[in-house]
């Protein structure tokens, strides 16, 4: 299974730049050249992703008590409350599907046997390859919404943390199409330039099964970028006291941004998880060369979503650096 995929991902992968190659040159000359950027990082960095976790696929609900323990700890024990409650209907579901699933597998079964002895009797098979495509069509519609509805009870323990995976999904591709408004007119800005996504180069990462919710619940992975924006690079009070020794003020400076690098390095360890997600919406597509955009569109979005300079410049500097 997993050397037919490869085989067929690299088939893919070589049409692509086959056709490509006889595209781009007239695209190229024609349009004013092309340009590359890093999609997943432009996504992944943009101000309203600070609270998504990357782990869960999912954004925080805005009302969540982050700064209060005591309520915390009561979010927690109602996750872990729904999630018990909602056992049975995962079980219910899952025995549906699972019963979903033989009947497709026997209609399969069936249709071979019953079109081959067709075949050797030399019979018209038409009106019944018509009848076993109806019934498959229902089948697959009835596993498909079985599916939605077993995603929906056995995430309910999230739900106490997070919008919807449809509300995280429609805000997510809100933040997409700002990202697309900004590279259209830096495309037409350079003279109609085919601008190429270079992260295309990586390899998605493996779906998952989201977790479900459970009493010891963290909340503390996801904070890390909405954090790191809110970073405050003043020495504390008391850092510059004339009676500190001299070195003691650049030891604190060096150390506020010492630690700015290593929560930015953590955070771009996580944006690998957003790669199936893009990749299920928009195509994926790595070339070398011509001018990339990744940091101009960053800068766009720092400053548009108000980031401090303070922090758009580390990152700005930090990030070619980790490339």
């Amino acid at each position: 299974m997993l050397n037919t995929r490869f085989v067929l991902l690299t088939a893919r992968f070589f049409i692509v730049i086959t056709a490509l190659s006889l595209v781009i040159p007239s695209v190229a000359f024609a349009a004013g050249g092309w340009a590359t950027v890093d999609y997943t990082l432009t996504l992944a960095l943009h101000p309203r992703m600070a609270w998504y976790d990357f782990s869960v696929q999912r954004f925080y609900r805005s009302n969540i008590p982050l700064n209060n323990p005591t309520e915390l700890d009561k979010l927690r024990q109602k996750a872990a409350t729904v999630s018990s409650e909602m056992k049975g209907s995962v079980d219910k579901i899952s025995r549906e599907r699972n019963r979903i699933l033989k009947d497709m597998n026997d209609l399969e079964l069936s249709q071979k046997t019953t079109i081959n002895a067709m075949l050797k009797e030399n019979k018209d098979v038409t009106s019944i390859s018509k009848s076993f495509e109806l019934k498959r069509n229902r089948l697959e519609k009835e596993f498909a919404a079985k599916e939605k509805e077993y995603d929906s009870v056995r995430e309910a323990g999230l739900d106490v943390f997070y919008l919807t995976r449809d509300e995280s999904n429609k805000y997510l591709f809100s933040i997409m199409a700002e990202l697309d408004q900004i590279l259209k007119r830096l495309s037409r800005e350079r003279g109609n330039v085919a601008i190429v996504d270079r992260s295309f180069v990586t390899p998605p990462a493996q779906a998952f099964e989201p977790p479900t919710g459970i009493p010891g619940f963290g909340l503390l992975g996801s904070q890390l970028y909405a954090q790191l924006l809110q970073s405050d690079f003043r020495p504390p009070q008391g850092s510059s006291d004339p009676n500190t020794p001299p070195e003691h003020m650049q030891r604190v400076v060096d150390g506020l941004e010492r630690n700015f690098q290593e929560e930015f390095e953590r955070v771009l360890t996580q944006i690998p998880a957003l790669q199936p997600v893009i990749a299920n919406v928009r195509p994926r597509l790595f070339l070398v060369g011509g001018e990339d955009l990744t940091l101009t569109v960053l800068q766009e979005v720092f400053k548009a979503n108000r980031v401090s300079p303070e922090v758009e410049q580390r990152i700005l500097r930090i990030l070619p650096q980790m490339q």
